[in-house]
């Protein structure tokens, strides 16, 4: 995929920001994260050759390990032949408003929740060719209770237009902020969104899709699903299941490539999770 001319300005408020300096994240190694380096707006390049935005993800683990929603990597794939219809990328936003275009190498999805994860791919430092490590965010696996506070930070807020020397693609991230209505456990409903989600009025917005959200412990619980416009209704999926899946051709340690499970990398330590897994 080549790159675009993309900046991080240019783009109104959508509705439903959260007051500014009122939230934080913790990163995996225990600090308040930095939002542009962990969390990022992943596109595909369609057959134009322009590039739209499919969604957020964010990196789980310093050596490039992210998570999504299923339904924004299920996006740059054909459904009848399972193969991939489009380049997919996420843009690595760094600093002094540079940026990197990273391909999406692999990804796995959950059979049932709007949960994914994958691997994207790595970047070097150009000085010694020696492979830089991501900011990543920090996950809680236990349920949070009806009534709290939650925000996510993702990238709803996009321009793209057309010039004569090309496009013009702006993004720029921003909080959101809501409460929690209503735990459902079993999902809620038998297709769309079967696996463990919980009811919101935070609003999703196009693109905000796959974005973490944060209880007031600064640590992700949960992902962006779906909001429904006209309405406060909106769904974020339990990250619960996203132990389960399993990324091809990770080197753990001195091992050979392999599938490894995210709950493995946890156990390992280059997955913060709270509860450690068992």
């Amino acid at each position: 995929m080549e790159n675009g001319d993309v900046s991080l300005f240019g783009t109104s408020a959508l509705g439903g920001e959260a007051a500014p300096n009122q939230f934080g994240f913790k990163g995996g190694d225990g600090s308040i994260g930095e939002g542009a380096r962990a969390i990022f707006p992943i596109i595909r390049q369609c057959s134009d050759g322009t590039i739209d935005l499919l969604g957020t993800g964010f990196f789980i683990s310093q050596n490039g390990i992210f998570a999504s929603a299923r339904h924004v990597l299920d996006a740059a794939f054909d459904h009848a032949s399972g193969k991939q219809s489009f380049p997919v990328a996420m843009i690595h936003l760094y600093e002094g408003n540079s940026y990197f275009i990273r391909p999406i190498l692999r990804y796995a999805r959950h059979p049932s929740a709007d949960i994914a994860a994958g691997a994207v791919a790595p970047m070097k430092r150009t000085s010694d060719g020696a492979f830089l490590s991501n900011k990543s965010i920090a996950l809680n696996t236990n349920p949070v209770d009806c009534d709290s506070n939650i925000v996510t930070f993702a990238y709803p807020r996009c321009e793209s237009r057309s010039t004569q020397d090309g496009q013009i693609f702006n993004v720029m991230p921003d909080f959101y902020d809501g409460k929690i209505i209503e735990y459902l456990p079993a999902g809620r409903d038998r297709v769309m969104l079967p696996g463990p989600c919980y009811r919101t009025n935070m609003k999703i917005h196009h693109g905000a899709s796959g974005g973490p959200v944060f209880s007031r412990d600064g640590m992700a619980f949960a992902l962006n699903s779906t909001g429904f416009d006209g309405t406060e209704d909106s769904y974020i999926s339990s990250l619960d299941g996203l132990l389960d899946l399993s990324i091809d051709d990770v080197a753990m340690e001195n091992q050979a490539p392999r599938s490894v499970s995210i709950r493995e990398m946890a156990r390992a330590g280059h997955v913060t999770v709270k509860p450690i897994p068992q």
